[in-house]
């Protein structure tokens, strides 16, 4: 039978695969190059097959020992990161196939969000690993500051738009990304809220 330590190495391992697809991401744009996207596909559809299944077994898990309830809805928000990765690969993979330029300041400000976005998720697979409290305000505050900029940069980019300074072609893909990179710091910092809720 599979043991809580078994989930755990699951998740983890799913928490490690999110940070390291990141990373092959961020390649994949500032390279244009789509043969780090590839992988990250090997590497993402991990959680989305073993949701249901990790779920329903630290549930019941969960029965006999209180203090595993923290981890019930963890596989359901690891499969979210992953979810949102997906779509990340999909558009970058749109926007080297159909040669779509985007700005010298949308590249800089989601260079910037990548970044903060590895240390996020690092974070979260080291909270993962170790339930360490530091890494849970680590976390909140990377999340917010992921948030805070993704908004701020949607916003300085539709001023743009309308100044028609960029392309109307790179704006979807630019928007889309900035709410992928968001949604991934969300269920990161979801994770990370629940080592509080003791």
């Amino acid at each position: 039978m599979e043991t809580f330590n078994d989930c755990l190495d699951k998740m983890k391992g799913a928490a490690n695969n999110a940070f390291e697809c990141i990373a092959l991401l961020q390649k994949a744009f500032s390279h244009n190059s789509t043969t780090p996207l590839k992988d990250c596909r090997e590497k993402v559809p991990s959680m989305m097959k073993l949701e249901a299944e990790l779920t329903h077994k630290i549930t019941r898990l969960a029965q006999e020992d209180n203090a595993l309830k923290k981890y019930v809805s963890i596989p359901r928000l690891l499969s979210g990161i992953e979810e949102h990765i997906e779509k990340l690969s999909d558009i970058i993979n749109k926007k080297i196939k159909d040669d779509v330029l985007f700005s010298d300041r949308a590249i800089s400000e989601l260079a910037i969000l990548f970044q903060r976005l590895k240390e996020l998720l690092k974070n979260t697979a080291d909270l993962l690993t170790t339930g360490n409290p530091i890494l849970v305000q680590h976390i909140r505050e990377c999340e917010q500051d992921v948030v805070k900029k993704a908004l701020e940069y949607a916003t300085s980019h539709e001023d743009r738009l309308i100044e028609g300074l960029c392309l109307s072609v790179a704006s979807p893909l630019f928007l889309n990304m900035l709410n992928s990179i968001r949604c991934i710091a969300c269920n990161a910092n979801e994770i990370a809220m629940k080592f509080v809720q003791e």
